[in-house]
C-alpha cells in the first residue's frame, strides 16, 4: 500500500532522531532509500499462509549502495493504528 507525501516526510523527520542511521553499517555509505510502501511481515507458518499469523506493517529503508535493509514498525512511527488502520494523513510534529 502507497503512503502520501505527508507520511513519507513523516517517516524522514523520525529518522532524524535515529543516531547512527547516516552510515549504513555493513558498507559505510550514506544513501539510503525509503520506500514509499507500506509492507507486511508475517508470522513463519511453514511456507504457507495462515489466517491467525501475526502481521507487523513496516516501511522498509535500504542503503542504495549493498543493499543493506532495515525494517521499521509503521504502528511505532504513526503510519498505522495498533488495530491495523492506515491513519490517513500523518502528523507535522
Amino acid at each position: 500500500m502507497r503512503i502520501t507525501e505527508i507520511q513519507l516526510q513523516n517517516v524522514l523527520k523520525k529518522l532524524e532522531l535515529w543516531s547512527g542511521y547516516q552510515k549504513c553499517n555493513m558498507c559505510g555509505a550514506d544513501t539510503w532509500n525509503v520506500a514509499d510502501t507500506l509492507f507486511e511481515c508475517r508470522e513463519f507458518s511453514g511456507g504457507g499462509l495462515t489466517r491467525k499469523s501475526a502481521v507487523l506493517p513496516t516501511v522498509i529503508i535500504t542503503c542504495t549502495m549493498c543493499g543493506n535493509t532495515h525494517f521499521l514498525n509503521a504502528i511505532h512511527i504513526g503510519l498505522v493504528t495498533r488495530n491495523g488502520n492506515l491513519i490517513e494523513e500523518a502528523k507535522n510534529e
